[in-house]
């Protein structure tokens, strides 16, 4: 148990340091290419990106989770699947070229057609280092991870804000991923050499089958719930309107990609070893699932109470139209960052047929809300609350079948977990409220105002109900700090 909790917090802190490290160079690079470029610019990539995504979930066939669950893979094994892989990617990359011209006259937007065929030829790169970034994390290689992560944004942020600043517009945008690319595959490749194999063996892809067919399904099914209002507004509305919808959407994301993003790539390699104990799998999750409440309910309705100034220091004055969007997109971000550790479980318990059922009824009832929004009101204010309302509804659903059909526990467990952040969020946001109301200061102090208020509350909240001991952690933390200086 010792040496699985170390494994676990070693790997979170390098993958702490890797996201961290990396988030604050991604807002500086963000804010500045959003004063440099358009909303309709941003949305034409988004709209590129969504398309190819797609084809990049057919291209990884859910062999990642299932090459980490798998404890006998030999070398000869590796190099098959590589092999499958890249051949497939290479197929997938030139279809997508080749569609570049019907998605431009479908969205009616010629721009798109040079824009697909670049991020197609990017694809591809992605497709070479897939296989060997999986090997990196089912080793756990989190350090070497780290470093080749912060390096590749160090390079390739000035190059993205030289090419924005000198007119390239969207292809500025695309410059980043491109680099980071190229150089992962090298920086990859030194650790676990992936080599084509004339003959290959389909051996281990039918060994991994039954797990990787029902991952792939569910990753398909999640791409429609993940990108469906992306699709209809930039169908149905505009690339502008999609300009905006898509960056309130991905600055939403970002505290639950750089939290999540800490947690998830441990939670399988870890958990796995209670794949026959799922007893104990319950009790493990239910101590995630207390922290992620704790962080993620008042840090939403923060964010949301906040959204106006935060969309005004972040992008500048061209984005005021985001500001509602973003808004209750915010309302969400607790239950999208609940329900994103799921799949980890569902992989780690072999249970990926359960997590394609689980995916199939969410992307129903999120397509039902979107076409509903669309079609009677075509805002994208409507398109957020959609979303919004079925992520508590998909929350509810995801985790009443884990818990009773995986974990084989009782979903009153996982619900009571959530009374004390609820009750966080109740008291963050009056006083957030008041502060709207009551206190008329510039934007930059307003914004500090009111973040700190929401953490000093929320520590405060922490401490007095015991959910977490903020004040022995600190003179931990402090005690520890004095020892190093004194050595």
């Amino acid at each position: 148990m010792s040496s699985t909790k170390s494994k676990m917090l070693k790997g979170m802190f390098w993958i702490t340091i890797d996201k961290y490290s990396g988030l604050l160079l991604s807002i500086l690079v963000s804010m500045i290419l959003a004063r440099l470029l358009s909303p309709a610019e941003f949305g034409l990539l988004a709209l590129a990106s969504v398309i190819l995504s797609f084809i990049g979930i057919i291209s990884s066939m859910g062999l990642g989770p299932a090459i980490i669950q798998e404890k006998d893979l030999q070398q000869k094994d590796i190099n098959s699947v590589f092999t499958f892989s890249v051949i497939v990617g290479f197929l997938l990359s030139f279809l997508f070229f080749c569609l570049s011209w019907p998605i431009a006259s479908f969205y009616e937007n010629k721009q798109l057609v040079p824009v697909c065929q670049l991020l197609a030829l990017n694809f591809f790169l992605g497709v070479i280092n897939g296989i060997p970034s999986t090997l990196m994390v089912k080793n756990q290689r989190f350090k070497e991870m780290a470093i080749c992560s912060f390096s590749l944004n160090l390079l390739a942020a000035p190059i993205s804000i030289f090419a924005a600043y000198k007119g390239l517009g969207v292809y500025s945008l695309m410059i980043a991923p491109f680099i980071s690319s190229i150089l992962g595959i090298i920086y990859v490749r030194h650790f676990y050499k992936c080599n084509i194999d004339f003959h290959m063996s389909m051996a281990p892809i039918k060994r991994m089958a039954s797990f990787s067919l029902y991952q792939l399904a569910f990753e398909l099914v999640n791409y429609f719930f993940r990108n469906l209002d992306k699709l209809i507004i930039g169908r149905w509305m505009s690339i502008r309107d999609l300009g905006y919808y898509d960056k309130s959407y991905r600055l939403m994301q970002q505290p639950q990609n750089n939290i999540t993003a800490v947690l998830n790539p441990v939670l399988q390699p870890n958990f796995a070893q209670y794949q026959n104990d799922m007893s104990m799998m319950a009790t493990q999750y239910l101590k995630v699932i207390s922290v992620m409440a704790a962080i993620s309910f008042p840090l939403g309705i923060t964010l949301c109470m906040c959204g106006p100034e935060i969309i005004r220091f972040m992008y500048g004055p061209q984005w005021e139209l985001a500001i509602p969007c973003f808004q209750i997109l915010c309302l969400s971000l607790p239950c999208a960052m609940l329900t994103s550790t799921t799949g980890s479980i569902f992989q780690a318990s072999n249970a990926t047929k359960c997590l394609f059922f689980v995916g199939c009824v969410n992307s129903a009832a999120v397509v039902i809300g979107f076409l509903i929004a669309s079609y009677y009101f075509r805002t994208i204010e409507a398109v957020a609350l959609a979303f919004t309302l079925y992520s508590v509804i998909g929350l509810l659903f995801t985790f009443s079948v884990m818990f009773h059909h995986v974990l084989k526990s009782n979903i009153l467990v996982f619900l009571r977990t959530l009374i004390k952040p609820l009750g966080n969020c109740i008291i963050v946001a009056s006083i957030l409220y008041l502060l709207n109301c009551y206190v008329e200061i510039p934007l930059i102090p307003s914004l500090i105002l009111k973040l700190s208020s929401a953490t000093v509350v929320t520590l405060a909240y922490m401490q007095i109900t015991g959910v977490f001991d903020v004040i022995s952690k600190g003179k931990a933390l402090i005690n520890r700090l004095k020892k190093k200086n004194e050595v």
